[in-house]
């Protein structure tokens, strides 16, 4: 028995997230089946965190266990020859045994997009929060220096959320403007 690390990037407009739903086509499902065409195997993979439907990701990292005596870079080539344009690995590797994907998890990196312009991005529209008025950068600097820290984010979780432990350490917080 092996342990494989996936690391994975997506772009997740089509997807209804990550983890596999009932309905709906999700990354992990479309991973999962790639993966049985490969090695003749039904595993589960599973991913370091979950994303919600559209959500995008750039490295999301994944593991699974398998008999399989493919090397990492013969799964790597396999999968990107099955899966759609959208869904790429980025890199295989083995792993011990022991490796877990949430618990050995350090961080988790999120950026988010922002435009000022009163005109629509024709390219970029699906990634970029469009917002009309001129916003108050230092403002907003000088708000998020409360984000920083380990915080009990409770009151940002759905009803009925499965999450045992809402305290969450946010390192940094950055804001950058870019002109054009």
């Amino acid at each position: 028995m092996r342990k494989i690390k996936l690391v994975i990037e997506y772009e997740g407009t089509a997807y209804n997230g990550w983890q596999i739903q009932k309905q709906g086509t999700t990354i992990q499902g479309i991973i999962e089946k790639n993966i049985l065409k490969i090695t003749g195997e039904r595993i589960r993979l599973t991913g370091a965190s979950r994303t919600d439907s559209g959500v995008h990701a750039l490295g999301q990292v994944a593991a699974f266990t398998t008999d399989s005596n493919l090397l990492p870079d013969t799964i790597k080539r396999a999968l990107n020859a099955l899966l759609p344009v959208d869904i790429r690995v980025l890199d295989v590797c083995e792993m011990d045994m022991t490796f877990h994907p949430r618990k050995n998890a350090l961080k988790k990196i999120y950026f988010y997009l922002i435009t000022n312009r009163t005109d629509s991005l024709a390219f970029l529209y699906r990634y970029i929060w469009s917002v009309k008025h001129l916003l108050d950068l230092n403002a907003m600097t000088r708000a998020l220096r409360f984000v920083v820290g380990r915080h009990d984010f409770s009151s940002f979780m759905g009803t009925g959320s499965g999450i045992k432990n809402p305290v969450r350490e946010v390192f940094s917080v950055n804001i950058e403007r870019r002109e054009k």
